[in-house]
């Protein structure tokens, strides 16, 4: 019941900014079109697997 407010505002924010939504989500599609056909897109998550192999998790 406390969160259903906060949920209706920010739904109606998305509401309200739809078209800003779908632009930005789609330039970054187009972004992370582009990293993978180049290449980039796989070495940055091969370095990030390098980074995050030494993280230990509070569990």
């Amino acid at each position: 019941a406390i969160g259903f407010g906060w949920a209706t505002r920010s739904v109606a924010f998305v509401r309200r900014h739809i078209r800003v939504v779908n632009l930005i989500g789609g330039a970054l599609l187009i972004v992370l079109g582009l990293l993978m056909v180049t290449g980039l897109w796989g070495s940055w998550m091969s370095s990030l697997q390098g980074v995050m192999q030494g993280v230990q998790l509070p569990l």
